[in-house]
C-alpha cells in the first residue's frame, strides 16, 4: 500500500476517522520509510469549521508535519458537489507537493453504508464492491477493516479531542439516514453484524469483479479492430455480462474514467448493437456519441 520513499498526502479533517489515520501513519512512518503531508478543506458549510481548521493545522505543528490547508465556497451542500470539491483538492494538492500517495480514513462502517448506497441506486457487481482499499494505484484506506469502535478507542488512548461535525446528524443526507435510522435497526431486527456482513460482500464482489476485468479486458482487445472501432460480432459472441465490461473498458479508454456513466447508457448502447437498423446514435456523457455503423 506504501513503499519506501514515498510522500503521503494524509486527507485530515480533524475528525475521529482522520486523526486516527494521521497518528498511525505517523507512528509508522518511520517504518515504512515514507513522507507525511496533511492536506486539509474547509468547504465553507458549517459555522465552526474555521475550530476544525485550527485544531488540524495545531496537530500537524504537534507532529512537526507539513499542512495545506484551502477554504472554499461550494455552490451547494450536496453530498456529490463536497465530494469532487475534496477530490479534487486532493488531486491538486498532490501534484504540487508530489505526492504518489493519498491517505483516506474511510473505516468498516463507512464500507457498510457506501454497499447499502449503492445497492439502493441499482448499481452491478462494479458498485456493490464498494470502496476499495487501493484505487488507481493512488487512493488507499488504510483503515477499511477497522471498526469505528476500534478507531475511538485509539483515538483515547492518545488523549485526543476529535472535531465533532453536526452536520453527520443531518438526515437530508441519504448517508445520514442510513447510519443513524437503517443501520441499527438492521443490526436490531435481522442482524446484528450486519455491517461486517456487507463487508464481505464487498469483498466477494472485489474479488468477482477483478476476475471478471482480466477476462473483459482480453475480450476488449480482441474486439478492437482499431481506435474506437469495435467488431460488432466478435462483441456478440461473448457472455452479456462481459458486454458490459467491455463497453465499460472502451469508455474509459475514451474519457479515462466512467464517471457519470450509468446502467442506462450502457442498455442504450447494448439496445443499438442488438438492433435491426444497421446505423444509429448514442449519446453519451462529455459529449461522447457511440455510434453502430454498416461497413
Amino acid at each position: 500500500m506504501i513503499s519506501s520513499g514515498e510522500t503521503v498526502l494524509v486527507a485530515v479533517s480533524g475528525g475521529p476517522d482522520s486523526l486516527a489515520l494521521l497518528h498511525s501513519l505517523n507512528n509508522l512512518k518511520s517504518q515504512l520509510g515514507c513522507r507525511l503531508h496533511i492536506a486539509h478543506l474547509n468547504h465553507g458549510l458549517r459555522s465552526n469549521a474555521t475550530k476544525d481548521t485550527t485544531y488540524v493545522c495545531q496537530q500537524a505543528q504537534n507532529l512537526n508535519l507539513s499542512v495545506t490547508v484551502r477554504e472554499i465556497s461550494l455552490p451547494s451542500a450536496s453530498e456529490a458537489s463536497a465530494r469532487q470539491a475534496r477530490y479534487q483538492f486532493l488531486e491538486q494538492v498532490s501534484n504540487q507537493i508530489g505526492a504518489s500517495k493519498i491517505a483516506l480514513g474511510h473505516h468498516l462502517e463507512d464500507q457498510a453504508e457506501t454497499v447499502l448506497m449503492r445497492l439502493f441506486r441499482g448499481s452491478g457487481t462494479t458498485g456493490l464492491q464498494g470502496m476499495l482499499k487501493v484505487r488507481e494505484g493512488k487512493f488507499i484506506r488504510p483503515l477499511l477493516t477497522s471498526s469505528r469502535t476500534e478507531i475511538e478507542e485509539f483515538t483515547d488512548s492518545l488523549d485526543l479531542t476529535p472535531c465533532l461535525d453536526e452536520s453527520n446528524m443531518d438526515r437530508s443526507y441519504l448517508r445520514n439516514r442510513i447510519r443513524i435510522d437503517l443501520i441499527p435497526h438492521l443490526k436490531e431486527s435481522y442482524n446484528p453484524n450486519i455491517q461486517e456482513a456487507l463487508n464481505r460482500v464487498a469483498e466477494i464482489f472485489q474479488l468477482e469483479s477483478d476476475f471478471m476485468d482480466t477476462i473483459a479486458t482480453t475480450a476488449f482487445d480482441t474486439c478492437k479492430t482499431r481506435d474506437s472501432i469495435l467488431d460488432r460480432n466478435k462483441f456478440l459472441n461473448h457472455h452479456p455480462a462481459i458486454q458490459r465490461r467491455i463497453l465499460r473498458l472502451a469508455m474509459i479508454e475514451q474519457m479515462g474514467h466512467t464517471k457519470d456513466f450509468y446502467y442506462k447508457h450502457i442498455e442504450a448502447m447494448i439496445d443499438l448493437i442488438n438492433g435491426h437498423l444497421p446505423n444509429g446514435r448514442v449519446h453519451l456523457p462529455d459529449n461522447l456519441i457511440f455510434s453502430r455503423a454498416y461497413n
